[in-house]
């Protein structure tokens, strides 16, 4: 009996001593299970991944566990009917089950409707990441809208901390530069329209003429080019 009663006294003392770091280990491993099962990964206070589950407007989505996103400091709500339409296919055709990183705004957080405000960003097969944003305007799918109420700038996205002049600000298309004769180093012409492969070509290639006005994006290079996705067709060969 005296044997049963010190080993009695011996396991409380071990399960006083180590319950701290058995409740600690609990918590340890709790954090992991959530991380691994959430669809939202934090990276850091204002940043998050996640899959997008659909493309509501060329610049306001559904990210899987994070709701409503509303990409900040970009409008395409005011463009007409036809270019409303081709935004939202161009942001689905980029977005659409597909993981984005978002840099959430930390002043507001959401606007009025309860939307998250943020700059989408999405990984190229470099690991680098491209601003979103940034690309719905290059392509001329939105343009700039700064409201001053959030913490993004977007003079910061092309850098020098000025928004070039070719860009649209409120209201007005991304200006399309007219196809050039030359065939040698650019301009080059190729489709906003969603599809499998995005090609660019010289503006005199027969398949860039039968590219629609209403769809057609000018580049300045091939770097430019390529760096929206886009390849160089294979029958002008645009250097």
């Amino acid at each position: 009996m005296a044997e049963q009663a010190i080993r009695r006294e011996r396991s409380k003392i071990m399960s006083t001593r180590f319950a701290p770091i058995l409740t600690f280990a609990h918590i340890i491993i709790s954090i992991h299970i959530f991380m691994l099962l959430s669809p939202v990964c934090l990276g850091s206070p204002d940043e998050a991944v996640g899959i997008t589950s659909r493309v509501i407007e060329g610049n306001v989505i559904e990210v899987e566990g994070a709701g409503t996103v509303m990409l900040a400091d970009i409008e395409c709500q005011d463009l007409g009917t036809l270019q409303r339409q081709a935004a939202r296919l161009f942001a689905a055709d980029w977005l659409e089950r597909n993981a984005v990183h978002l840099d959430i705004d930390d002043w507001r957080g959401t606007d009025s409707y309860g939307r998250l405000l943020a700059v989408v960003y999405i990984e190229q097969l470099n690991g680098t990441l491209l601003n979103f944003n940034k690309m719905m305007v290059e392509m001329g799918h939105a343009c700039i809208q700064d409201s001053g109420d959030n913490e993004f700038s977007p003079a910061d996205w092309w850098g020098g901390g000025q928004i070039p002049a070719r860009v649209c600000i409120k209201g007005q298309m991304l200006p399309k530069a007219a196809p050039s004769p030359v065939t040698c180093g650019g301009p080059y012409i190729g489709s906003m329209k969603p599809g499998k492969f995005r090609k660019f070509h010289y503006p005199t290639c027969r398949y860039a003429k039968r590219i629609k006005p209403a769809d057609q994006v000018v580049f300045n290079n091939a770097a430019e080019a390529r760096a929206y996705g886009f390849i160089p067709c294979m029958i002008c060969h645009p250097l």
